[in-house]
């Protein structure tokens, strides 16, 4: 299980780097276009191509990131809950108030 868990990190490592190097081929790409086309009269400066790199790259490298990144577990509230003392669930620090007037009823 080890070695499987191993070889889907490498994979997801290759995603990742096959997925940036494919990004920044496409930002040096419309670079090179814009460059080209600034002395003429083509408003039309990204090609189809390279936005599809673009976005096929950015797809990759997402999958990449998530697969190696990622440990998914189950949020599972009721197992949280059943940790946790009555007092620690009840009990809301951001409802403390010290000066409250309640001070004045109950003084010793």
């Amino acid at each position: 299980c080890n070695l499987q868990t191993n070889m889907s990190g490498q994979i997801a490592q290759v995603l990742l780097v096959v997925g940036l190097a494919g990004l920044l081929h496409a930002a040096y790409s419309v670079a090179e276009q814009r460059d080209a086309v600034k002395g003429t009269e083509n408003t039309e400066t990204i090609s189809i191509e390279t936005s599809i790199e673009a976005v096929a790259s950015f797809v990759i490298s997402v999958l990449g990131l998530l697969f190696y990144k990622a440990k998914f577990v189950p949020i599972d509230a009721i197992s949280n809950l059943n940790q946790k003392t009555s007092g620690q669930v009840i009990v809301t620090p951001s409802f403390n108030l010290y000066g409250h007037r309640g001070r004045l009823l109950h003084a010793d």
